[in-house]
């Protein structure tokens, strides 16, 4: 799904986090003054869930230059989830995490104001126990997509510190460096009573089970000194910059987007000369635009569905312009009407399955199952993509063919998932153990069940396999 240089980034970055791990797994180093690891979190609220690609791209360009130059700069992450935005710094001194929230402070007033409504929950505190981890064998994809759970605690009172930090590293620490997809762990106190907790996992479903791990230990070991429930903030990470590793550059990836283009109204009889028309017309100038990563055409009865994706949200859109010219210059006595369009991140990924168990770079036939969830309480989005990697995602693979998965939403109130099969029975397959996972998993922020049809796949391509001329062997209209 990459091109070629970005796995080179990727791997030059793991090298260097290779490094810095053997350094950071070790007891934390004093600084010069004598001072450990100091850390800075602030905790913004109310925020519209539609501005946080704007946030965090003001935030790439305007506040981390400055940071990652300052005096004493260990590392940035930038965690969101929902309406709500968590920034952590770390330094090697009080002064210069204090320092840092002074930028922080200016930035949001020059260039984040409209954005961030209400001003931010402050904790600053020493980091007790700091590590990064690498999993044996952790990949680019790994990388990719860092998830976290952010825990803050109130009525923080130890009698004894010290024993209270020996036993989270003793008795909690081993049960997240031993958890599936683990990449690191931050604890902090500050003097005002409140204590924070990272966990950093390469899964929004290992990041969710670390809470659940949290609470336990706590009820069991901890429940004197934390006597109030944690504010919890889980999600995916966005930014994650570590001093040593490449440079300071973001270690996670850009989320991929996608356009999803639904036609109606289509006569069947017109579905080959469609499909002819997209492969040798429309997908050379996808393949040729900036960022492509992939597109599908899926056709079903009187409905054709087209799905870009992009590296960027102005490259997913600026696919959606380029089909509407295409459409309007080559195909407008075919699609008579103009389409439903959602654009948006995707959410949930699971790699194409190309040549696993057998499977061709080349494959004569896909089907698709595609579902629209409408009136998305998309606060809960990565929450609910959690528990798909859970309980559904296991089903999907399950089933014979698997190619891949997609789950965007659109920043308004839907979502969009696309599974991809070899065969037209696996796809439907797919279909109904969505539904029955929605009705289970997903009706208290979903209530309607998703609209949706199964479809052939005429059209599939995917930048790094065949340089994105279309997989697809035959044309499997009216098939």
């Amino acid at each position: 799904m990459r091109s070629p240089l970005t796995k080179l980034k990727r791997r030059i970055a793991i090298a260097a986090l290779l490094l810095l791990a053997l350094a950071l797994a070790l007891p934390m180093p004093a600084s010069a003054n004598g001072d450990h690891v100091f850390a800075s979190i602030r905790l913004y609220d109310g925020i519209d869930p539609a501005d946080m690609d704007e946030i965090s791209r003001l935030a790439q360009e305007v506040f981390l230059p400055a940071i990652t130059a300052s005096d004493g700069f260990i590392g940035y992450y930038w965690l969101r989830s929902g309406e709500r935005l968590a920034t952590i710094n770390l330094f090697t001194s009080a002064e210069e995490a204090s320092a840092s929230n002074d930028a922080a402070r200016e930035s949001v007033a020059e260039h984040f104001a409209p954005l961030l409504p209400n001003p931010p929950m402050l904790v600053q505190g020493k980091v007790h126990i700091g590590l990064v981890d690498m999993l044996e064998g952790m990949d680019a994809a790994a990388l990719d997509r860092l998830h976290a759970s952010l825990r803050v605690y109130e009525d923080f009172a130890p009698d004894d510190l010290d024993a209270y930090v020996q036993t989270v590293r003793e008795g909690f620490l081993p049960l997240m460096t031993e958890s599936p997809g683990f990449f690191g762990y931050y604890m902090l106190t500050n003097d005002s009573g409140t204590l924070a907790a990272l966990s950093i996992f390469d899964s929004p479903a290992s990041a969710l089970a670390s809470n659940e791990h949290a609470r336990e230990f706590v009820a069991e070991r901890l429940a004197a000194y934390l006597p109030s429930a944690p504010t919890i903030t889980s999600g995916e990470i966005g930014i994650a910059m570590l001093a040593g590793a490449h440079d300071g550059a973001n270690l996670v990836a850009d989320r991929l987007h996608t356009s999803v283009r639904i036609y109606q109204g289509i006569d069947p009889a017109d579905s080959e000369r469609l499909a002819q028309i997209v492969a040798d017309g429309f997908l050379p100038i996808m393949r040729d635009s900036a960022g492509f990563v992939g597109y599908y055409l899926l056709l079903n009865d009187e409905t054709l569905t087209a799905i870009s994706l992009f590296e960027s949200p102005e490259q997913a859109q600026a696919s959606n312009e380029a089909a509407r010219e295409f459409v309007a210059e080559n195909m407008a006595d075919l699609l008579p009407e103009a389409p439903t369009i959602y654009s948006g991140p995707l959410g949930l990924e699971v790699e194409p399955a190309l040549q696993a168990d057998g499977m061709a770079p080349e494959t004569n036939a896909l089907y698709a199952s595609l579902r629209v969830y409408g009136d998305y309480d998309l606060t809960h989005f990565d929450e609910a993509n959690a528990l798909a990697e859970i309980h559904l995602v296991p089903q999907f693979l399950g089933i014979d063919g698997f190619f891949a998965q997609y789950t965007m939403h659109d920043n308004d109130s839907h979502v969009v998932a696309i599974s991809l099969y070899e065969s037209e029975e696996a796809a439907a397959a797919a279909n109904a153990s969505a539904r029955a996972f929605s009705q289970e998993y997903l009706s208290q922020w979903s209530p309607n069940p998703p609209a949706g049809f199964n479809a052939n796949v005429a059209v599939a391509a995917l930048a790094d396999l065949g340089m994105g001329e279309n997989l697809i062997g035959a044309m499997m209209a009216g098939s």
